[in-house]
């Protein structure tokens, strides 16, 4: 195997001795093209060992896994529920970790006849650790890709990103108006007002919270940056693989502002006034990604979602915000009413 050498250097580092004879285990990523190994050990349980993605420059894939490694040991370090990191490799990039297991919050809700609260409660209140203690510290340098979440992120890579993969390759739309583009930047500076005075995950939802001994832990969070306090939460709360009904997410997102509150100096009126825009721009960038990770990485698992992210834009464009984006409204419109993302995901 291409990987045991990488693997056996990293045991080395954390003085972790193997079962003897043991096969490591290749897992399956989601979203992600790292590769990852299940390593059951001498002294009882297991260890996990990340690498980068193949398709990454060799720089890019070391300042990835820096990232994975500097971010995992701050966080643990200012009392985040993350797994523990035992070793980094400098020349390969390999991350060992502690083996949380295989349970995500996600397979815990679809299991459920009822919807868990008392793990989504526990999320939320790792998520304002995250985002409040976690802030403390974090050095620009501790992120790989850009160390805010700003307004040229989410141009390029949120509204444009929804456009390009979404509209464009997914939906097969060619032509669009002036004045999307202007919403797309009017909403991109609406959004930028809220500041960057926290620790963002950029990718906090279901799939991406692991449930060990009845704890939920935060993973995939080498993407983390300065951003503002209402991204996560907005992607927590209409996470389209959990599909929350909206006194749920009301239920939810009183709870996010009364542990948070007791933080921060955070009126709810305060933060609603941003958080319905923040909501919208996180799932223009969801719909992005589900449609390239469907059509052209071929992971059909997310085509599955693209009906329920696009719903959930549909009520944020023609519901708290009709009328303050009309270009974009006008655009989710047409696309209902003629079926589109239906048609769509029926075809592929």
């Amino acid at each position: 195997m291409v990987f045991q050498k990488h693997i056996e250097r990293l045991l080395l580092q954390a003085g972790l001795s193997p079962v003897p004879q043991s096969t490591y285990v290749s897992l399956a990523g989601d979203g992600s093209d790292r590769s990852f190994f299940r390593i059951a050990l001498l002294s009882g349980g297991s260890c996990l060992a990340v690498f980068p993605s193949a398709s990454m420059t060799t720089r890019e894939a070391l300042a990835e896994s820096y990232s994975t490694y500097a971010i995992a040991k701050h966080l643990k370090n200012n009392g985040v529920s993350v797994p523990q990191v035992y070793a980094y490799d400098t020349t390969t990039g390999g991350v060992l970790f502690e083996y949380l297991g295989n349970t995500l919050l996600y397979d815990i809700v679809k299991k459920c006849n009822s919807s868990p609260f008392d793990y989504y409660r526990q999320a939320l209140d790792e998520l304002v650790l995250f985002q409040v203690k976690g802030v403390t510290g974090f050095k620009e340098s501790y992120s790989w890709d850009t160390s805010l979440y700003d307004r040229q992120l989410m141009l390029s890579r949120e509204s444009g990103y929804f456009l390009r993969e979404f509209c464009s390759e997914y939906l097969g739309l060619s032509s669009f108006s002036e004045q999307l583009e202007a919403d797309f930047k009017s909403l991109a500076d609406r959004v930028s007002r809220e500041g960057h005075d926290y620790l963002l995950h950029r990718d906090f939802q279901s799939r991406n919270l692991m449930v060990n001994d009845k704890r939920v832990f935060i993973i995939d969070f080498q993407g983390a940056r300065f951003g503002p306090l209402g991204y996560d939460v907005a992607s927590f709360i209409n996470d389209p693989y959990i599909g929350l009904d909206s006194e749920q997410k009301t239920e939810l997102l009183d709870y996010y502002l009364k542990t948070v509150s007791s933080y921060l100096a955070c009126t709810p009126a305060q933060f609603i006034r941003g958080y319905y825009h923040i909501a919208l721009q996180r799932n223009l960038q969801v719909l992005g990604a589900y449609a390239f990770l469907s059509q052209k990485k071929s992971k059909l698992f997310f085509k599955d979602f693209i009906e329920p992210a696009f719903a959930s834009l549909s009520t944020l464009i023609r519901g708290d915000l009709a009328g303050r984006y009309p270009g974009l409204e006008k655009l989710i419109t047409e696309i209902a009413d003629n079926k589109l993302v239906q048609l769509q995901v029926r075809n592929r």
